[in-house]
């Protein structure tokens, strides 16, 4: 054989094994481009979703405290008794606090796949739930939405964090919220 023909079954054999290793390389780039890009659409709908709860329970929170100032007024005016109020309005209360307070903590499930600031934030955010709808501190009602707001903020910084490709997803979920995944009071009715 001649060089030349040896020159060119080299190059040839340098070409095919640039091209498999090429080819294998795209192929692995392209299934965790793939694998990324599907777990950056299930983490904007858990934000998605996570941001409708929380508007949701905004709401109905705000109408039962509303609703309570509204009645407890009225009875008031009418000279029902204290312990008389207290009894009817506990009656309405009692149970819709118990399904907010549910609906906030069904947020715990979104922990799994949301970054430590975000938990952070919906940890405070239940806190002040159970604070005002459970322990009845109804002063402190103006922390709901203080508290969902930085919930908000949260969730608008990560995506576009996310969508400009400032950090990766998987650096995203890693970490863990200071004093771990339970809420405080959930924490103090185990002491």
């Amino acid at each position: 054989m001649t060089d030349e023909i040896i020159l060119a079954l080299i190059g040839a054999g340098v070409g095919l094994v640039t091209a498999i290793i090429t080819s294998w390389l795209n192929k692995r780039a392209f299934r965790e481009e793939i694998a990324e890009s599907d777990i950056l659409k299930a983490q904007l709908e858990d934000y998605k979703s996570i941001w409708e709860i929380v508007t949701k329970v905004n709401f109905e929170s705000t109408q039962l405290l509303s609703w309570m100032a509204g009645q407890n007024a009225q009875m008031q005016k009418e000279g029902i008794p204290e312990n008389q109020i207290l009894s009817n309005l506990n009656k309405e209360f009692a149970p819709k606090s118990i399904d907010i307070l549910k609906t906030v903590m069904s947020l715990n499930k979104y922990y799994i796949s949301i970054p430590v600031p975000l938990i952070e934030a919906l940890k405070s955010y239940e806190n002040s739930i159970w604070t005002v709808l459970k322990q009845q501190k109804f002063g402190k009602s103006k922390e709901i939405p203080d508290k969902s707001e930085v919930i908000f903020q949260s969730i608008r910084e990560i995506t576009a964090k996310l969508v400009k490709r400032e950090f990766k997803i998987s650096d995203s979920i890693g970490g863990v919220p200071e004093g771990g995944y339970l809420s405080e009071y959930i924490k103090e009715a185990f002491k």
